[in-house]
């Protein structure tokens, strides 16, 4: 198997084969429509150069491209060799392939369009009732290589196709052999059925307007946001519809397709009832009649929100990891001095008299120096959270440690600081450091829930509890602070879920929190009401 290829296997359901599939050679100008947009739709989605249809003739068992699409151009069928080499493979086998190995692709690959190189491709095997049909391949993306997205799409578009080409098939097979009108009437039902299968069966949002934007087609992902029927959404005006509104759409990009006959994309933020605004791919493409006129536009809306974000915290955690080299070589020059302070400070106490007014002043440098000292070594600690390692530890000492670092914070904003660590704790084995990391993420979330509720006139308090039940230790922060909805606190431990405001989290501190205790063998407990407060609660097991 080449170095670049990934099998999948093929699930195809289609029903009642039968040996009609010879016949389809005999179709080839009924069929060419079809196929036609089928092709240049396949093109569209993966932005490849070429696509092609490989049918099996059942009786020699040989591949033949049923029809080619290059660049918009539509080329005839073409004969191939008996052996297609790796589709050959992928087909008989049962697995979609893909390939970005020109090697590869020179040695066991035979041309499906002549004089076209071929760099890399997709191919998905059509089967059905468990007897191959053929297969789809894309050709040559624009892009440079395919990925696993576009052999997933595909894949997710090949059972669609699959019966597109069986129910258009079998009509023009009963075309041959009945009564033509009757023929014809099946032919537009299995074919409109065809269409609502490869609609309804593609997980983006699609639909089609016609050029005074009433809605023609809705597809059963756009119309589930709208939480409608599609058939109730017909004959509306996308704007209308879908946005409440009584005009286009601000940037609407539309126009361009109907009047211009372009394709056209743009990028717009919606509210679909979630906590944050949405932000969707919006790509416009022209739908043609057969003088080459606009008569309808496609539209395909696509989710990147979660793909932005991630961009978004891809970029800050690079500048997150150049502060953090930052912050350790000043914590380090940071030493230097604070070491030269506290020899001088011990010096000075044993020079003076122990009655000397002057010795108190020097043993409150003394003190105010190992303090600084204790913070900048705590930072140093924090920053050192990639290796586990677990040794017995003091759950006290590890929360003084992030109480340390956050003193200031609760200084600063005048919160009233309540802290129960009881003595003759057991300690327990795990990572220092770590537990620093996950005590300080949630002071800081409880600091900040507490900082946004100003207005309010009551007194802050973030209150620290440390209690042993049996063989667990319960280490509980709560704050009084706005508290969190019932509909997002199932959703506050997702990664890249945040209720904070912009710039002020990632999402990302919660969800890392519930993966450090569960290492530990522990596990978190929440509980928040709105306007009364927050407590989340760690529980530790303690053991050997």
């Amino acid at each position: 198997m080449p170095q670049d290829e990934r099998p999948r296997k093929h699930s195809p359901r289609a029903k009642n084969a039968s040996p009609w599939i010879a016949s389809a050679n005999q179709a080839e100008e009924e069929l060419d429509d079809l196929q036609q947009q089928l092709i240049a739709g396949v093109c569209q989605a993966l932005d490849c150069e070429a696509g092609a249809f490989l049918l099996l003739r059942e009786l020699q068992g040989e591949l033949t491209v049923r029809k080619a699409s290059v660049k918009g151009s539509i080329h005839l069928p073409v004969e191939m060799d008996r052996d297609a080499g790796l589709i050959e493979q992928s087909l008989r086998q049962k697995l979609s392939i893909l390939v970005n190995d020109r090697d590869a692709i020179r040695a066991g690959f035979s041309p499906v369009i002549p004089h076209l190189p071929v760099n890399a491709f997709v191919a998905v095997p059509l089967w059905v009732d468990e007897i191959p049909f053929g297969a789809v391949v894309a050709i040559n993306p624009n892009r440079g290589q395919f990925t696993k997205s576009d052999q997933d799409l595909l894949e997710h578009l090949a059972l669609p196709l699959a019966h597109a080409l069986f129910n258009l098939l079998r009509a023009q097979r009963q075309e041959m052999n009945t009564n033509g009108l009757e023929t014809n009437i099946a032919q537009l039902t299995r074919s409109r059925n065809m269409l609502r299968t490869l609609f309804d069966n593609i997980s983006l949002s699609i639909y089609i307007i016609d050029p005074n934007y009433n809605l023609i087609a809705v597809n059963q992902r756009r119309a589930q946001r709208c939480n409608r029927a599609p058939n109730l959404l017909v004959g509306q005006p996308c704007y209308q519809a879908f946005f409440q509104r009584e005009e286009p759409c601000v940037n609407c990009r539309v126009p361009e397709t109907l009047n211009g006959g372009k394709s056209t994309e743009r990028t717009q933020r919606l509210r679909d009832g979630s906590d944050e605004p949405q932000e969707w791919e919006i790509s416009a493409s022209p739908i043609l009649d057969e003088a080459g006129q606009v008569v309808q536009a496609i539209l395909i809306e696509q989710d990147v929100t979660d793909k932005r974000r991630l961009e978004t915290i891809v970029a800050q955690s690079e500048k997150l990891a150049a502060i953090g080299q930052l912050a350790a070589g000043v914590a380090h020059e940071i030493n230097n001095p604070l070491t030269a302070i506290l020899a001088n400070a011990q010096l000075l106490q044993r020079e003076l008299p122990a009655e000397d007014d002057k010795q108190e002043l020097v043993g409150l440098i003394a003190r105010a120096g190992a303090r600084a000292a204790q913070v900048v070594r705590s930072l140093l600690d924090l920053a050192r959270l990639e290796q586990y390692e677990f040794l017995p530890t003091d759950v006290n000492e590890s929360m003084r440690k992030a109480l340390e670092l956050v003193k200031h914070e609760i200084m600063a904003r005048s919160i009233e600081l309540v802290v129960d660590l009881p003595d003759a704790l057991p300690r327990i084995r795990a990572s220092h450091n770590h537990l620093q990391g996950i005590w300080v993420n949630l002071l800081v979330n409880a600091i900040d829930a507490l900082d946004e509720r100003k207005e309010d006139s009551r007194p802050r308090v973030l209150k620290v509890t440390v209690r042993q039940s049996g063989q667990e230790l319960q280490i509980s922060i709560a704050d009084n602070g706005r508290g969190i909805p019932p509909e997002r606190l199932q959703r506050i431990f997702d990664p890249f879920y945040t209720t904070k405001s912009a710039g002020r989290g990632t999402g990302l501190g919660l969800s890392v929190c519930d993966r450090i205790v569960k290492q530990h063998g522990g596990h978190i407990r929440v509980k928040s009401q709105v306007g009364v407060g927050t407590e989340f609660t760690v529980i530790l097991p303690v053991g050997s």
